[in-house]
């Protein structure tokens, strides 16, 4: 009995644990996470799309991919 009284306590300080607010970031600290970037942008088909800009070739989606 003791046993299965431990493992309920365990559960449902687990289960609990899972509600616990979490830290979240900043309004500023999202913003400041994108960038803004200038170029060519390829959208041949609906799955693939490329953007190139001054300093790479950035791969957006690829059909069967990310």
């Amino acid at each position: 009995m003791k046993r299965i009284m431990t493992f309920v306590v365990a559960f449902l300080l687990l289960a609990l644990g899972g509600f616990a607010e979490q830290p979240t970031r900043s309004n500023e600290a999202r913003l400041t996470s994108f960038e803004t970037r200038c170029g060519w942008f390829s959208n041949p088909t609906p799955a693939n799309a490329w953007l190139w800009d001054r300093e790479a070739e950035w791969i957006i989606g690829v059909q069967g991919g990310f």
